[in-house]
């Protein structure tokens, strides 16, 4: 999480929630929006994207890494033993404003609320196991940069209604061309 510059809010059950753009390196939070010209702003906001983008893919990978060392053991019975199952993430990305706050008076919470967090959540809860589903403008903004996605049927998201979504299924490799 460090690595990618995100900031873990909360564990719920299954849920891992983490943001990006929450916190800038001098410690504010929040977007400092009048420091920066709009085409600026884009690009702070794609870099950002692309690191979660980035890392819901390594943790996926790691996932399939952990998932083929426990199939490498030859015993069924010994897996059956250990009651070992697939690790299989579900990922909902998506972007755009949100509250960010500390609530409560006796048990102090660091929170995030807001339209794009109920999006995100609906996104991971209609995806498909070791998916990552992205918003429409999610897919807008890294699929010019080189990051490879794959349509999927409309979704009926509650609260929203039907949306086109995609599948995040990796990136194109850098080329460099020399002259």
């Amino acid at each position: 999480v460090k690595e990618y510059k995100l900031e873990k809010i909360k564990v719920i059950g299954d849920c891992y929630m983490l943001a990006g753009g929450v916190q800038d390196k001098s410690g504010k939070r929040g977007k400092q929006r009048d420091l920066f010209k709009a085409s600026a702003t884009d690009i702070v906001e794609q870099a950002q994207m692309r690191e979660i983008a980035d890392f819901a893919m390594q943790i996926l990978d790691e996932a399939k890494k952990i998932n083929e060392s426990v199939d490498m053991v030859d015993s069924e019975v010994i897996r059956n033993a250990l009651k070992v199952k697939p690790v299989r993430f579900r990922v909902g990305l998506a972007e755009g404003p949100l509250t960010a706050g500390v609530f409560g008076t006796e048990k102090v919470q660091y929170d995030i609320l807001g339209a794009t967090v109920n999006l995100a959540s609906r996104l991971e809860s209609t995806g498909l196991p070791e998916e990552i589903q992205v918003s429409p403008s999610f897919y807008d903004a890294l699929e010019p940069l080189g990051y490879i996605f794959e349509k999927r049927d409309p979704v009926n998201l509650k609260g929203f209604g039907t949306y086109q979504t995609y599948f995040l299924k990796g990136k194109k490799p850098l080329q460099m061309t020399i002259s």
